[in-house]
């Protein structure tokens, strides 16, 4: 029971932490959590409010005629850098609490 509470505390935290709070637990997780045997292993997906407009900076690309080699670097160089932007507390909390045992296995990717 320690455990799920710490990974609730956890997820709750990580949230908190971003500069884009919006500390919303999935009830699915709820339930998961606390239907869960003590030291069970339980897979987390936090997204984050703030994230590129991907239809509207392709659509301004294609209405400037971009090369689609252009389009390429400018919407990853766009990715890049608001993550560069907005994780970094993010990544501080989850590197933390790795360090400190509170969590198995981090791992970070892009979700378009």
């Amino acid at each position: 029971m320690r455990t799920k509470l710490m990974l609730l505390v956890l997820c709750m935290s990580l949230l908190a932490a971003t500069s884009a709070f919006a500390a919303w637990v999935d009830p699915a997780l709820e339930e998961q959590l606390r239907d869960a045997a003590a030291e069970s292993e339980i897979n987390v997906f936090i997204t984050l409010d703030d994230q590129v407009d991907l239809v509207a900076l392709v659509e301004e690309l294609q209405d400037r005629h971009v090369s689609l080699a252009r389009r390429h670097y400018e919407v990853i160089t766009a990715l890049q850098d608001k993550a560069a932007e907005t994780q970094g507390e993010l990544l501080a909390l989850v590197d933390t609490a790795k360090k400190a045992g509170q969590i198995g296995r981090a791992s970070c990717r892009e979700r378009v």
